[in-house]
């Protein structure tokens, strides 16, 4: 037979009656249990896990001394909700949960003790901002998690960590208040290239050296440096092939999409546009049954805009830019603004603006949430929208959408 609450107030007043002490020892008991009976679920439980072991660590010990038995089992279970915690923040954020991935994270990072734990929890909370478009919190986090591996001496670790931080500015110049610097991406990456001592670790700061490119005055839209690249773009694509090779070599998946994405810009860059439209449109129809949401919504959208910009196929970027809006979801307003720009910049061209206009209210109501001005398709959303107002007559509420851009 099983009980239940008539109403939660009744339920959240019981809980609040008991010890401390006793919620904490339900809580771990009930996550030891789960643990157990889930052994092939893990990956559906483990946030309900996580959330049990984190309360088991929030009871104390109501005023008693602890022993040495006490103290011992508490030690187990906060190093079962450090693990459990970072493990179920990794998932949320592959589901692209990104606010439940900081909040287990930062969980995590509470429960820390040594300096190696510090580290893992601060550098899952730089990929959780980063997945996020938090271009500047995501830097950051990584800048600190850096600190965090020299400190326990990691020189693995502050390579990797030296690798993700380059890639998120080159990858992501548009999360970012004022596009990155280029010069100190190269620094991050001559630094790092030192320290490195394993194939993909160096693969993934080839892949940086050679993106660092879009950086520099003239590669537009990003590209907004005092200076011109000195560095030939041959040599730029030679260092994202090579990053490509150790990747197919390792294999290392995670590198080798990326290192695809950025062959695919230098070929725009070097004006091969049939070449990157080759390779955007093998991205979206290779199998990868691991890919995140993020992944595959971002490859659909950037094979959208090359149709769209390149080969005026509006109608087929239409398309593929409303499937990647419903991969997109709703929990990054970045992402949404993204995705919407393909949506928008074809009914404009297809000429069906009132339309258009539907999906300009979304894109404006995520852009007042995560303003990015630094992002092409973030500032451009305002500005088809205010183009298509003007073309049906409604020129004041045209001043008012451009007047978002500031």
């Amino acid at each position: 037979s099983e009980f239940v609450f008539r109403h939660t107030l009744l339920q959240e007043v019981a809980y609040a009656s008991l010890p401390r002490s006793s919620r904490a020892r339900s809580h771990a008991t009930i996550a030891a249990w789960l643990e157990a009976a889930a052994r092939d679920r893990l990956d559906v439980l483990g946030e309900t896990i996580a959330d049990h072991y984190w309360l088991a660590t929030q009871g104390g010990i109501d005023g008693r001394p602890a022993d040495e038995e006490a103290r011992a089992e508490s030690e187990s279970i906060r190093s079962k909700a450090f693990e459990r915690l970072l493990k179920a923040g990794e998932q949320a954020r592959w589901r692209f949960a990104i606010e439940r991935a900081i909040e287990l994270h930062t969980h995590a990072l509470s429960l820390a003790k040594s300096g190696a734990e510090r580290l893992q929890a601060t550098e899952a909370l730089a990929g959780d901002h980063d997945a996020a478009y938090h271009g500047d919190d995501a830097a950051a986090l990584y800048r600190e998690a850096c600190e965090l591996a020299r400190a326990v001496r990691s020189r693995e670790a502050e390579a990797r960590l030296l690798g993700k931080l380059g890639w998120l500015m080159v990858a992501k110049p548009g999360a970012f208040q004022i596009s990155p610097d280029p010069a100190g991406v190269e620094a991050f990456v001559e630094q790092g290239l030192g320290l490195a001592a394993n194939d993909r670790e160096r693969g993934w700061l080839l892949l940086v050296r050679g993106a660092v490119t879009r950086l520099y005055r003239g590669s537009e839209p990003f590209g907004q440096g005092s200076r011109p690249d000195l560095v030939p773009l041959s040599s730029r694509l030679r260092d994202v092939q090579a990053a490509l090779q150790t990747a197919r070599d390792g294999p290392y998946p995670d590198l080798e999409g990326e290192a695809r994405e950025a062959l695919e810009m230098l070929y725009g860059l070097a004006g091969r546009y049939d070449d990157m439209i080759a390779l955007a449109r093998a991205e979206v129809d290779r199998p990868q049954p691991d890919a995140s949401r993020l992944h595959r919504s971002d490859a659909l959208r950037k094979l959208a805009v090359h149709l769209i910009n390149i080969s005026g196929q509006f109608e087929q970027g239409l398309e593929l830019g409303r499937q990647s809006r419903d991969l997109a979801g709703d929990n990054v307003p970045h992402q949404v603004m993204h995705a919407s720009w393909p949506i928008m910049a074809s009914l404009f061209y297809l000429g069906r603006w009132e339309a258009l206009l539907v999906q300009l209210e979304e894109h404006l109501a995520a852009i007042r949430s995560q303003p990015s001005l630094e992002c092409q398709f973030v500032r451009e959303g305002p500005a088809i929208g205010a183009s298509a107002l003007v073309l049906l007559g409604r020129t004041s509420e045209a001043k008012s959408v451009v007047a978002v851009l500031g």
